[in-house]
């Protein structure tokens, strides 16, 4: 029987619910805008609550303010968990806008390290 080394799988960016409330702006290629709020979010996506879930493999541009400043990215939305609230991927993360994320996700993660564990535990994503 032949033996197949196993690579190791590379660890899963962290998630996180902010405690505040993040509104997120969700722009349309028509431009048409749906306002979206931020449930969980890593470096490589995140989940949305919205009033209707848009089409999978929709591209949209996200705009959201944190403490440390303005998120602008282009995301893949993915297909929808429920009827309010959709996983969506980043397409295009500028540096600067990785690095607040970075920062912000890091903050939340070293205030209630234990709210992590339950997201990782919970998700369905």
């Amino acid at each position: 029987m032949p033996y197949f080394p196993q690579t190791p799988t590379p660890a899963r960016p962290p998630r996180v619910r902010f405690p505040k409330t993040t509104s997120v702006v969700v722009r349309k290629k028509d431009n048409a805008c749906v306002p979206a709020k931020l449930e969980l979010v890593s470096i490589t996506g995140g989940l949305l609550e919205l009033t209707r879930p848009l089409d999978r493999g929709t591209n949209v541009r996200l705009l959201f303010l944190l403490g440390k400043g303005t998120v602008f990215s282009v995301a893949e939305m993915l297909a929808p968990v429920s009827w309010t609230q959709q996983p969506f991927r980043f397409v295009t993360l500028y540096d600067d806008d990785k690095r607040r994320l970075k920062a912000e996700i890091q903050l939340t993660l070293q205030a209630k390290p234990e709210k992590h564990v339950e997201i990782e535990r919970t998700r369905a994503w």
